[in-house]
C-alpha cells in the first residue's frame, strides 16, 4: 500500500506523539524516584538525628524535597546545625535562611526563637516536639 505524501506526515507525526508521551512518563517516573530517594534519605538523617546519646553527636543536614528550589539539593555550608549543641546556638537568621531553603516556615515569621524552635526540631529530628527540645536541653544540661 502506497501512502501519501501527507500520509506518511500524519504518521510520523503520530508516532513522534506517542514517542514524545513516552519520553514525559518516563521524565516523571525519574522525578518521582529522585523524590523518594531524597525522602529515603532525609528519614534516615532524621533517624541518625533522634538517636539519643551520652556523647556529642553530629547532625546531618537534611535534603531539599519540596518544589521551588533544587530537589535534593543541601543547604549552605555552616547553616544547618552541625552538632546537637549547635541546635541551641541557632540564631533568629539562621532559622531564617533554614525556613526559606527549605520552604517551611517553622512558625509565623514574627514568632520568637524560642517558639520557632520545637518546629524547627521536630522538621529536623522527625519527632514530636512535646518529647523534643526540653529534654534534649536536659540531657545536654546534664552532660
Amino acid at each position: 500500500m502506497d501512502l501519501t505524501s501527507s500520509q506518511f506526515q500524519e504518521a510520523v507525526l503520530q508516532r513522534l506523539d506517542a514517542v514524545e508521551q513516552t519520553v514525559d512518563r518516563m521524565q516523571q517516573v525519574l522525578h518521582d524516584t529522585h523524590i523518594i530517594s531524597i525522602s529515603a534519605y532525609n528519614t534516615a538523617a532524621r533517624v541518625h538525628n533522634s538517636r539519643p546519646t551520652e556523647e556529642v553527636r553530629t547532625l546531618l543536614p537534611l535534603r531539599r524535597e519540596q518544589p521551588g528550589g533544587a530537589l535534593g539539593q543541601l543547604p549552605p555550608a555552616g547553616v544547618f546545625p552541625a552538632m546537637h549543641t549547635d541546635f541551641w546556638q541557632l540564631t533568629v537568621e539562621r532559622l531564617d535562611q533554614l525556613a526559606a531553603f527549605y520552604g517551611q516556615a517553622f512558625r509565623e515569621a514574627d514568632a520568637t526563637l524560642e517558639q520557632r524552635r520545637p518546629a524547627f526540631y521536630q522538621f529536623i529530628f522527625g519527632m514530636n516536639s512535646a518529647s523534643g527540645p526540653s529534654s534534649m536541653r536536659r540531657r545536654q544540661q546534664q552532660q
